[in-house]
């Protein structure tokens, strides 16, 4: 697969980009953050970005992000046996977006430096198994250490971030037997890794399934969130997410009545 085919999914579709962004302030290579000085700084300034009234909601935040851009990889390797060097050369980029005149944030990967994989199911569990063990993992537990929140939050996190990009890869496959083969690697990495690769006993990624109804189209169920992104600890946030798990009954039917106000 040509270079520049790799980077037009990547960029399209997972939000991974291949060259810097304009106004950069910072940049930290994602390995960096292993060490815990570096995550606090990367954190506090994401969480000025977004208003974050505490160091956790960063951390959830960034989490859901990795979730994406795991997804990345998973369906890279999957559909094209390509491996994106995401553990090498992944790094956060702090700059100005022009057009909305905000700070935001992008994340930069070297697709030249992309390898090729073999294609069967046992080489491509292995690639997975390393990625998580050696990079992601690492990140996951320091993260959660640097803020002192649950890691079972952070997992979550994740894993709402893979199941976004999940939903795009399926929509990239080509063929009934490209999508079979993706959403078996994502099964297996949600439900049967060896928990090993976690650095855990159980198996971190294997929430409960829980749906709620749509607020404005209650013929429907959409899943609730694993865990809570915090959200709510921002400035000038309205409450939880109508799919967040903390919320109560009461919460809900209270959001939901808000949901269907500001549609009418």
């Amino acid at each position: 697969m040509e270079t520049v085919q790799v980077e037009k999914i990547v960029t399209s579709h997972f939000f991974l980009h291949s060259s810097d962004q304009k106004d950069i302030q910072k940049e930290v290579l994602m390995k960096e953050l292993l060490d815990q000085k570096q995550a606090e700084s990367v954190l506090k300034l994401y969480g000025k970005q977004i208003k974050a009234l505490n160091d956790q909601v960063p951390a959830t935040y960034l989490s859901s992000k990795l979730g994406i851009i795991c997804s990345a990889y998973i369906t890279m390797l999957g559909l094209h046996q390509v491996i994106l060097p995401i553990p090498n050369s992944l790094s956060i980029q702090f700059y100005q977006d022009e057009k909305y005149q905000v700070d935001t944030i992008a994340f930069k990967v070297n697709i030249d430096n992309c390898y090729y994989a073999e294609s069967h199911k046992e080489s491509r569990r292995e690639q997975l198994a390393n990625f998580f063990e050696t990079f992601i993992t690492p990140l996951i537990i320091n993260l959660s250490k640097t803020v002192n929140i649950r890691l079972r939050e952070l997992w979550g996190q994740l894993l709402h971030g893979i199941e976004y990009g999940r939903k795009i890869a399926l929509d990239l496959t080509a063929n009934e037997r490209e999508k079979i083969l993706l959403d078996q690697d994502y099964h297996w990495l949600i439900k049967e890794a060896n928990p090993s690769i976690f650095q855990s006993e159980k198996h971190v990624l294997d929430f409960p399934y829980m749906e709620v109804q749509n607020p404005t189209s209650p013929c429907m169920m959409q899943r609730m969130k694993p865990t809570c992104c915090l959200y709510y600890q921002t400035e000038g946030a309205h409450g939880k997410c109508y799919t967040c798990p903390r919320m109560t009954p009461a919460e809900r039917e209270k959001r939901k009545q808000e949901v269907l106000a500001s549609v009418k």
